[in-house]
């Protein structure tokens, strides 16, 4: 009898911890692009992040990446972090890292394996390091690239030159 409830209470947690999992969406090159070219009259500001559970400097940085979704996200701000996971970590590795450190900005998960596909799409100037992360307004016609780890102050700097004039 304990056992029995044991188990059930084990497939109470999994299934509650599947229902609220991040929703993860596969993307290829051509939606990549799409991502990086907001229409000129679309005024929103995208903060789009590339990062990996694996690169120690992008997690350290996620936290601002999600202040910013929180406390900018009605302002016309969206916050998009592109993953660079190997796919096939998606249910093992990334989700749960997604849900335990309660992610709640959009995530995507780049299958594009042959970065020389894509990487100059992002920007020229792009080594390939990560994090890196790309600002555009399209309205404004404004896009800056940055390869380097940010703080909360550097993240709503950039936002703001972006949304100014």
């Amino acid at each position: 009898m304990l056992l029995r409830s044991l188990y059930s209470m084990l497939f109470l947690i999994t299934f509650s911890t599947l229902l609220s999992a991040q929703e993860v969406d596969i993307i290829k090159k051509n939606q990549l692009d799409r991502l990086l070219s907001p229409s000129a009259q679309n005024d929103t500001t995208y903060v789009i992040n590339f990062w990996a559970t694996w690169c120690k400097p992008c997690v350290k940085e996620l936290p601002y990446f999600e202040r910013v979704n929180r406390e900018e996200g009605g302002n016309k701000v969206k916050v998009v972090l592109v993953s660079l996971d190997f796919k096939r970590n998606l249910d093992t590795h990334l989700k749960s890292f997604l849900n335990k450190n309660k992610i709640a900005s959009t995530v995507v998960l780049l299958d594009e394996p042959d970065y020389n596909s894509w990487i100059n799409d992002v920007s020229p100037d792009w080594s390939g390091a990560i994090p890196a992360t790309v600002f555009i307004n399209g309205s404004k016609g404004k896009r800056e690239f940055h390869e380097k780890e940010f703080t909360y102050d550097e993240l709503v700097n950039e936002i703001n030159k972006l949304k100014s004039n």
